[in-house]
Parts: structure tokens; C-alpha cells; sequence
């Protein structure tokens, strides 16, 4: 849905196809035309971020914590709500 700015199906009880695209090709030709907008995978571009400070690295979970403002912004929310 996102991948083609589609709107999708209603959100209530009437269907349980929210995000499926439903019906794809017409009766006449049995087939589907090239450049149909499918579902697919979306999103696939690497990200390189230099000069972070790292503090920890847990390998058994693939985790690197570094020090953003984002990180900032999340530790003081955790320690404001435990006080």
C-alpha cells in the first residue's frame, strides 16, 4: 500500500483484506499486463552515519547502541519516567 500510495480496504469488520490489493486482471484477456503495481519489496537503500560514539555492542542480539540525539532523547524519557 505504501509502496504505491494506494488506499486499501475499509479498516472495520466488513473485510479481512485490509491491505491486500484484491482483484488484479480483467475477465477478457485471463492475464496480467506488464507494469501492473504489485505488492513488493520497498525501501531497500543502505544508510552509512559517521562519527557516532558506539557504547555497547550486544552480539548475541545484533544490537549497536550509539550515541545520537534520538538515543539522547529516549534515555531521558526512560529515567524521567522511573523517578
Amino acid at each position: 500500500m505504501h509502496r504505491w500510495g494506494m488506499k486499501g480496504m475499509p479498516a472495520n469488520r466488513t473485510t479481512k483484506s485490509h491491505r491486500r490489493i484484491g482483484s488484479v486482471g480483467s475477465t477478457g484477456d485471463a492475464r496480467i499486463w506488464p507494469g501492473k503495481r504489485m505488492p513488493g519489496h520497498m525501501g531497500y537503500e543502505w544508510v552509512n552515519t559517521s562519527g557516532l560514539e558506539v557504547l555497547r555492542i550486544n552480539p548475541s542480539k545484533q544490537v549497536i547502541l550509539s550515541l545520537t540525539l534520538s538515543t539522547l532523547l529516549l534515555l531521558s524519557s526512560i529515567l524521567m519516567f522511573n523517578l
